[in-house]
């Protein structure tokens, strides 16, 4: 989540004064409800597109979108061979970080 923050915050210039960053970035994976279906949160999280900076200019259109999830079928939006024009950030672990003796 850490990614997801700045690259929000460099996309509202800085400004910082929401409750949480699911209520600005594109979290596709969290779904609200058990059939919360992908189309439904594709529309929801693209309506984040239309935010207002403080001073009431409009905020960037583009938006960071994060999951935790590998392109499938359910997430078919975030296969990079399909959605050549789009940008990412991959951030990937190194697995001795993560493993616990």
């Amino acid at each position: 989540m850490w990614v997801t923050n700045i690259v929000n915050l460099l996309r509202l210039e800085g400004e910082d004064n929401y409750k949480r960053l699911a209520d600005v970035g594109g979290i596709i994976g969290l779904k609200h409800h058990p059939y919360d279906d992908f189309d439904t949160r594709l529309a929801r999280e693209t309506a984040k597109r239309d935010l207002t900076l403080a001073d009431g200019r409009p905020a960037t259109r583009w938006i960071s979108w994060s999951t935790h999830s590998s392109p499938s079928s359910e997430n078919y939006g975030f296969d990079v061979r399909n959605r050549k024009s789009m940008k990412y950030i991959g951030i990937v672990r190194n697995g001795f970080e993560v493993l616990s003796e």
